[in-house]
């Protein structure tokens, strides 16, 4: 039962590190474009 809820708090945590990764790139891809860069992809 211990060993379950270190697994679920660890894959909790790993998809929060995602989600926060994932707004991070978003931001800065933003900011690039913002700044008349390219960014990590182009817009449509």
């Amino acid at each position: 039962i211990v060993g379950s809820q270190g697994e679920s708090f660890g894959t909790a945590a790993g998809l929060f590190k995602g989600v926060i990764g994932l707004i991070l790139i978003l931001v800065a891809n933003k900011i690039a474009h913002r700044l008349g860069e390219q960014g990590i992809y182009q817009k449509s």
